[in-house]
């Protein structure tokens, strides 16, 4: 089993096709949020900026963590932009069906808002181990501000390891889109706390 592990992801990032002979896998692979429970409207307008990231995370490539302080990138596969602007759109269409569209803009768009929301993305990676399973790992830091004073309300990191369900692409993503759901969902709820709070200080 030790092995079986490493030599599948191998081929992962050696390139070779772990697919029939003759049909190309898909090239890209997308995050998306297929159940998001909408809310009440958050009574103010938020502002989301495009993630930064660590330097090794911020490209199209899936990233593969094999030893600490060391990443490698899957080949048969990759994000349809480089990752912090494809976690923007998941962002924008996750909070817009949450709290509707009016309540939900573009930091680049310039518009007034109340608040913005900064992110960084600590780890956004897969992790095989020698005992046969291979986990997602997923962290990412929040900090909402506010808009007029420039004032950080309130900063918080969040975390999710999900367990790769089955060794191909298909199952790298179910992963990867289960533990982004369930991040966002903790990081909505702690939105809409913080912003309750705030309207009534």
């Amino acid at each position: 089993m030790k092995k079986r592990i490493f030599i599948i992801f191998a081929c992962f990032l050696t390139g070779c096709s772990l697919f029939p002979e003759g049909k190309e896998p898909p090239p890209l692979y997308t995050l998306k949020n297929t159940s998001v429970t909408s809310a009440s409207p958050l009574h103010a307008s938020l502002a989301i900026e495009l993630p930064r990231s660590e330097p090794s995370l911020d490209t199209y490539r899936i990233g593969v963590t094999l030893l600490p302080y060391s990443r490698e990138y899957i080949e048969n596969g990759q994000w349809p932009e480089y990752l912090p602007k494809t976690l923007l759109e998941y962002f924008m269409e996750t909070f817009t069906e949450r709290w509707g569209g009016a309540s939900i803009n573009r930091a680049e768009d310039g518009l007034q808002t109340s608040y913005t929301l900064y992110s960084h993305i600590h780890d956004f990676s897969l992790y095989p181990s020698e005992n046969g399973c291979t986990d997602i790992r997923l962290k990412i830091s929040f900090k909402l501000v506010d808009f007029q004073t420039r004032r950080s309300i309130a900063a918080r990191i969040f975390s999710k390891t999900v367990r790769v369900p089955i060794y191909t692409m298909e199952g790298i993503t179910a992963a990867f889109n289960q533990g982004l759901h369930e991040l966002t969902g903790e990081t909505m709820g702690w939105i809409e706390e913080i912003v309750h709070k705030d309207k009534h200080l």
